[in-house]
């Protein structure tokens, strides 16, 4: 889906180089953004305003942050603070 959907809209550039990955498996790293970029995709072929935000950094050498944004027709539920979507809703 990541192929056809690639020309709909303009890729700008994305920066990993400053996150540190090597406590994670490559396999497992390969699966993680996997998942997380198809989703993004699938809820963005819904929308007119298409946009994907995709960042990874490493905060205070012990974090490593993913933020992946992207557009939707439906707002996120939340119970008690916590995203309670899936994708089978």
């Amino acid at each position: 889906a990541l192929q056809a959907c690639c020309f709909l809209w303009q890729v700008q550039a994305i920066n990993i180089r400053s996150a540190n990955l090597d406590f994670m498996k490559e396999y497992d790293i390969t699966a993680l953004l996997d998942n997380l970029l198809e989703n993004a995709v699938e809820s963005v072929l819904t929308t007119d305003n298409k946009f994907i935000d995709f960042s990874i950094c490493t905060r205070n050498l012990n974090f490593l942050i993913i933020k992946v944004s992207n557009s939707c027709n439906t707002k996120p539920k939340y119970n008690n603070g916590i995203n309670a979507n899936t994708a089978k809703t």
